[in-house]
This record gives C-alpha cells, sequence and structure tokens, in this order.
C-alpha cells in the first residue's frame, strides 16, 4: 500500500532519494578525502627522495646548521609518510567510499526501477522499503559496522534544475522517453564526458612518465655528477606510475567504454521497434537490460578499483620501509663523516700544539743559551781589565768590577726571562684560541668533545718548571 505526503509524492521514494544523496554525498567526500592523501604521500615520496640525493652529495659541504636542518627533514619526511598513511587507512578508509559508492548506485537502481517496471504494482512502496533496509545493512556490515554518514538536508533530488527539461523530477512514474532522455542518455552523455577527461588525465601522466625516462637517460649519458640525479627522475616516474595505478585509469576507461556501448545500443534497438509495437513488456525489458548494464558497470568498477588499491598500498608499504631504511643510513654515514672530520681535526690541532711546544722550549733554551754567554763574556772582560790596570788594589778592584758586571748580568737576565715567559703565554693563548674553535665547530656539528686524557692541553704545564729550574740553574752558574 503505498503512502503519500501531501503533495502527493510518495513518502518511501522520498527517502529513497535522501538515502541515495547522504551515500553519493559522503561517498565523494571520503573519496577526495582518500585521493588528496595519496597524492601528499607520493610528493613526500619524491621530496625524501631529493634531501636524500642532497645530504649525500653535499652535506660535508654545508654549514652546520644547514646540514642539520637537511638531516632532521630526511628523518621526518619517511615518518610523515608513515604517519598519513596509517591517517588515511583508519580514519578515511581505503576502500569505504567504494562501499558508499556501491550502496548509492543500488538505491539509485531500485528507485528507476519503482518509477517504471513497479509502476503499476501496488505493493512497490513495501518492496522499496525492504531493498533499502537491506542495502544500508549490507552497507553498515561492509563498513565494519561503522556507519557514519553525514545527513543531508537540501532539495531532492538534489541535481534537479527546473529550467532544464532533460533534468528529472524524481518523483513522478516514468514513461519509455521519459526514462531515455532522464536515465538511459544521461548515464551515456556522463560516461561519454568521464571517460573523456579520464583519457586526458592518463595521456598527461603518460607524458610526464616519458619525459622523466628521457631526461634520466641523459643525465646517465652526462655522466660524472649527473649520473645521482637519475634517482630523483627514477623517483618522479615511479610517483607517477603508481598515482596511475592507483587511479586505475586503464581499467576505468575500458569499462566506461563498454557501459557506452551498451547503452547506445540499448537505445538503437529501441528506436528500432515500431511504435505501434513498443508495448509495455518490451518498455519493461529496456529497463531491466539498462539497468543490469549500468549495475554491472558498478560492479566491476568497484572490484577492479579494490584490486589496484590493495595493490598500491602493498607497494607503498614496501617503500615507506625502504625510505626509512635508506633515511637513517644515510644519517649514519653522515654522522661517520662528521666524526671523521672532527677526528681530522683534533689531530691537526694536537700537530699545532706539539709546535708550539717544541718554539716555546727552543725560545727558552736560547735565552738560557744568551744569558750564559753574556756572563761568560762580561767575566772575560772583567779579568782582562784587571790584569792591565796597574797601581790599583787587587782585591777591591776585582770585587768592584766583578759585582758591577754580576748586578748587570743579573739584570739583563731577568729581562731576558721575562720576555721567555710572554713568548710561552702567546704560544698557550694562540693553542687554547685554536683548541676554542675546533670544538665550536664539533659542538656545531652535532658531536660531543671529550676530555683531554690524551694530555695535549697539560704538556705546557708540566714542562715550564723544568724549563724555569733550568734557567735559574744556569743563571746561577753565570753569577757563579
Amino acid at each position: 500500500m503505498s503512502t503519500h505526503s501531501e503533495n502527493g509524492y510518495s513518502d518511501v521514494l522520498r527517502s529513497a532519494w535522501k538515502r541515495y544523496t547522504e551515500l553519493d554525498m559522503n561517498s565523494k567526500q571520503l573519496q577526495n578525502r582518500f585521493i588528496n592523501a595519496r597524492r601528499w604521500i607520493a610528493i613526500l615520496g619524491v621530496i625524501a627522495t631529493l634531501l636524500a640525493l642532497v645530504t649525500d652529495q653535499y652535506g660535508d659541504q654545508l654549514a652546520p646548521p644547514l646540514a642539520n636542518s637537511l638531516r632532521y627533514m630526511l628523518i621526518a619526511v619517511p615518518i610523515i609518510i608513515s604517519v598519513l598513511s596509517a591517517f588515511a587507512n583508519k580514519f578515511i578508509g581505503s576502500t569505504d567510499w567504494l562501499i558508499l559508492r556501491a550502496a548509492a548506485e543500488e538505491v539509485l537502481k531500485e528507485i528507476y526501477l519503482y518509477r517504471t517496471v513497479y509502476q503499476k504494482n501496488p505493493n512497490r512502496d513495501e518492496y522499496l522499503t525492504k531493498r533499502l533496509t537491506t542495502i544500508l545493512r549490507r552497507t553498515y556490515k561492509g563498513l565494519g559496522g561503522k556507519l557514519i554518514i553525514e545527513p543531508y538536508k537540501g532539495k531532492l533530488p538534489r541535481d534537479y534544475d527546473p529550467k532544464n527539461p532533460y533534468s528529472d523530477p524524481g518523483f513522478n512514474d516514468l514513461d519509455c522517453d521519459q526514462y531515455l532522455s532522464y536515465r538511459l542518455i544521461d548515464q551515456r552523455n556522463w560516461h561519454r564526458n568521464r571517460i573523456t577527461q579520464l583519457q586526458r588525465e592518463r595521456m598527461r601522466i603518460q607524458l610526464g612518465i616519458l619525459l622523466m625516462g628521457g631526461f634520466g637517460a641523459f643525465l646517465a649519458a652526462l655522466g660524472g655528477p649527473f649520473v645521482t640525479w637519475v634517482a630523483l627522475t627514477a623517483a618522479i616516474a615511479s610517483a607517477l606510475t603508481g598515482w596511475e595505478e592507483l587511479r586505475n585509469l586503464e581499467r576505468t576507461i575500458v569499462i566506461y567504454s563498454r557501459v557506452i556501448l551498451e547503452l547506445t545500443i540499448l537505445r538503437d534497438e529501441w528506436e528500432s521497434i515500431p511504435p505501434d509495437q513498443r508495448t509495455d513488456e518490451a518498455f519493461y525489458s529496456l529497463v531491466t537490460q539498462a539497468e543490469s548494464v549500468l549495475w554491472n558497470q558498478n560492479q566491476q568498477y568497484v572490484s577492479s578499483m579494490q584490486e589496484s588499491i590493495a595493490s598500491v598500498e602493498g607497494d607503498d608499504k614496501e617503500l615507506i620501509d625502504k625510505m626509512n631504511a635508506e633515511a637513517f643510513g644515510l644519517v649514519d654515514d653522515f654522522q661517520k663523516k662528521l666524526w671523521e672530520r672532527s677526528t681530522q681535526v683534533m689531530a691537526r690541532t694536537r700537530e699545532r700544539l706539539d709546535e708550539v711546544v717544541e718554539e716555546a722550549a727552543g725560545l727558552v733554551d736560547d735565552v738560557v743559551d744568551s744569558v750564559a754567554d753574556k756572563a761568560m763574556e762580561l767575566k772575560d772582560e772583567a779579568e782582562t781589565t784587571l790584569n792591565e790596570v796597574v797601581g790599583l788594589p787587587v782585591g777591591d778592584a776585582v770585587e768592584e768590577s766583578v759585582e758591577s758586571d754580576t748586578t748587570a748580568a743579573a739584570e739583563e737576565t731577568a729581562a731576558l726571562q721575562t720576555e721567555g715567559d710572554k713568548a710561552i703565554e702567546i704560544s698557550m693563548e694562540s693553542f687554547e684560541g685554536i683548541e676554542a674553535v675546533e670544538e665550536s665547530e664539533m659542538s656545531e656539528a652535532g658531536l660531543e668533545v671529550g676530555g683531554t686524557d690524551d694530555g695535549k692541553a697539560d704538556v705546557p704545564v708540566t714542562e715550564m718548571p723544568a724549563v724555569e729550574d733550568a734557567q735559574a740553574s744556569d743563571s746561577d752558574a753565570a753569577v757563579g
């Protein structure tokens, strides 16, 4: 028994249109989110390859802050890809939009059967209600018990345009001409437009793959440093290939082409029937065949898309694992290079320290030798002077001369010792400055600098007392 609202429309049919609109709207929303997530995963995969190449080729030549930033980005990008992929699978669902798409198309099929084949059946409301219940329960089960659907609160049907004579109002029963116009021809035209769009997209992707392949071959032919960048062109080509597989363009074009063919044949066969032979039975047969073609096309599309998505997700998992392994491997290599560089810096620092110490020791030895020589010269001059002096008391003359010469030698020795100490201080300050600069470079490179266990900073301190003792000993000898 039919139930109708105040405007004469069936409440069951209105409910069916609402269910279809909600399923269709949510399916498109999930599809857009899924496609956007996969697009970002492909883009980030190419960026990860670019970062890996830059870090590997130019990491040693970059300033430490920039090199560290590249290293952190190289670690972060694969992690972001993994998180984004897990988020898309958990909260968007890789195939949830396909389940909603199939449910929406099945509801639409029942709506047109209700308005054509069952229009004279008094129990068609009851039949449509049962079909809607079955479809929703199957959808609920297919979504894993999570039927999260955003409600629709607009006009019904959503795409109806009163100004367009070929737009379906949605609630009246249909005759043959109306069904051909609203359903069969409309679907055929939609698939024609859609297949043209898909073919253009497929050609663009194929062109990009061929260009990347040719450019990679060109770089390989150049040789030298250009060979490294072949990996980037290969990554771009791989991303485009994966995107084409995800979109399932080739198989979709084949499926849509079959739909266009079958609907065109059905319309031509109907047009070939004389008007006086176009009975209700022939009309119902046309509707049944057309809806069967559309429904089979929908099932083939959903099945092929599920297979394509499953294949791409498997490839993505392997790609993510590979990128993670390569990223951490490159980071380890980068750290090893930094450690080797720091070791070289420390070796140069030790060599410079040894040179400074040797220069300081040589300077002190020269000062001591100079003081001893000067003292001996003064002693010889004093003896010569005493031998030449006549009439003076020998004891007083010797004492006075020796005292005067000793005082002068002591003053000159003190001055020379002061100069030696200043030279040593300057040498030690120069070494400390070199050591501070090298430790700063190693700290910016992200490495820890250990203590001076090898005694490199203790050499001057341990040697200074010995030098001073030797200097004092020589001075005493000179005075004596």
